[in-house]
């Protein structure tokens, strides 16, 4: 079972500098720090320069339009674990370039990495 939820303020700043390293084309800090998941930072480029727009920071409005899920756990508690982002460009604004992000938590502190970023 999953829910949407919108996402919680405390998330946003981890949200908005994932994204100022991909709109920097900042992707081997993100591989470095474990928030690129699987991808390298060959792929990230590769993915960003196909979608053929400049990424740009998130403004306020992002907000209205980005969610959480929350799964059961096997205990039957609900945690966030995922966000789905929907990136801007400069050229278009809000895109359909989405950000699939999981939460987990590393030595008592919740760290998010890139699930997937496509064409929704």
């Amino acid at each position: 079972m999953n829910s949407e939820f919108p996402i919680p303020h405390e998330f946003r700043p981890l949200i908005q500098d994932i994204v100022h390293q991909l709109a920097t084309q900042n992707y081997e800090q993100l591989v470095a720090d474990g928030r690129a998941g699987g991808f390298t930072a060959e792929i990230l480029k590769e993915v960003i320069e196909r979608y053929g727009r400049t990424l740009t920071e998130l403004p306020e409005e992002t907000w209205d339009c980005v969610y959480s899920a929350a799964y059961a756990s096997e205990n039957g508690r609900f945690g966030l674990e995922a966000f789905d982002v929907a990136l801007w460009t400069l050229e278009e604004g809000y895109s359909d370039l989405t950000l699939k992000l999981d939460a987990h938590e590393e030595n008592g502190t919740t760290k998010l990495s890139i699930r997937d970023i496509l064409v929704l």
